[in-house]
C-alpha cells in the first residue's frame, strides 16, 4: 500500500484552486505549501481555515509572517483538537464569549480563542459548506474513491486530472445557477458568455440574434471559449 494524503484547496464558490499528494505521514508541516499551490493569478487568500490536522505553532506562524514587501499575512482559522461533526447539546446552549487569551497565553490558546467566540464559530462553520462538499461530491456524485497509477508523481497527476473533472462539473452547474439569479433563459444569455458571444459579432460584423444559423455558430465560439477557459 501507498500512504499518500491527497488536498484540495477551495474558494467559496467551491471550485478547487489548488491541489497536492504528499507522503508525509500527517498535515503538520502542509499548511504552507498549501499557500503556495494557489496560483499567483488567482490572488493572496486574506483567510485560510484548516482543521486540527494542518494546525502547528510553526505552519501559523510562518503563514501568518508578513511578506518581505510588507503585506500583511494570511490570518489563519484553525480548530486546534479534533471535534465531531454532529452538534451536542453544548454546542446549542447560549453562552457569551469567553474572555480574550491574556499576555502569557500560548500560540495553541490564542488559536483556540479564535474558534470559541461566536464570531469565530461563524467563521470556522463555512469549511461545512466550501471544502467538505467537494470531497463528498468527488466520492459520492462522481465515484471517485481509489487511484489506480503507482507512484506518487503518476498519482499526483490523476488526483490533478480529478481536481480538474471536478472544476468542470461545478463551472457548469455554477452557470446553470448564474441563468436562474440572472433570470435569462439559457446560459448563452448570461454575463459571462454574451461578453465572448459580442466580441465575435463585433469581430466577423453580425448580429447574434438576426439568424439562426449565426446564433449557432456563435454559441459554438463561446462554447470551445470558456471550456478552454475552464481548463
Amino acid at each position: 500500500s501507498q500512504p499518500f494524503t491527497i488536498a484540495g484547496r477551495t474558494f467559496e464558490s467551491r471550485l478547487i484552486v489548488g491541489q497536492s499528494v504528499t507522503a508525509a505521514p500527517n498535515d503538520k508541516e502542509q499548511l504552507v505549501p498549501t499557500l503556495t499551490s494557489i496560483p499567483a493569478e488567482l490572488g493572496k487568500p486574506e483567510r485560510i481555515l484548516t482543521d486540527s490536522g494542518f494546525y502547528s505553532e510553526a505552519a501559523v506562524a510562518a503563514a501568518e509572517a508578513p511578506a518581505e514587501d510588507g503585506r500583511p499575512g494570511v490570518e489563519i482559522i484553525a480548530a486546534v483538537k479534533k471535534k465531531g461533526h454532529h452538534r451536542s447539546v453544548e454546542d446549542l446552549e447560549q453562552k457569551a464569549d469567553p474572555p480574550p487569551p491574556g499576555p502569557d497565553a500560548t500560540a495553541k490558546e490564542r488559536m483556540a480563542y479564535r474558534t470559541a467566540t461566536k464570531a469565530g464559530k461563524e467563521i470556522y462553520k463555512q469549511r461545512q459548506q466550501t471544502v467538505e462538499p467537494v470531497f463528498g461530491i468527488i466520492k459520492a456524485a462522481m465515484g471517485f474513491r481509489q487511484f489506480l497509477p503507482r507512484g506518487i508523481e503518476k498519482t499526483g497527476l490523476e488526483w490533478g486530472l480529478v481536481s480538474l473533472a471536478y472544476n468542470m462539473r461545478r463551472l457548469v452547474s455554477l452557470e446553470r445557477m448564474a441563468a436562474l439569479l440572472q433570470g435569462v433563459e439559457n446560459i448563452y444569455e448570461i454575463d459571462t458568455m454574451r461578453t465572448i458571444i459580442d466580441r465575435a459579432a463585433e469581430l466577423t460584423g453580425r448580429r447574434y440574434g438576426a439568424d439562426p444559423d449565426d446564433d449557432v455558430r456563435f454559441r459554438v465560439v463561446a462554447d470551445h471559449t470558456r471550456t478552454a477557459l475552464m481548463l
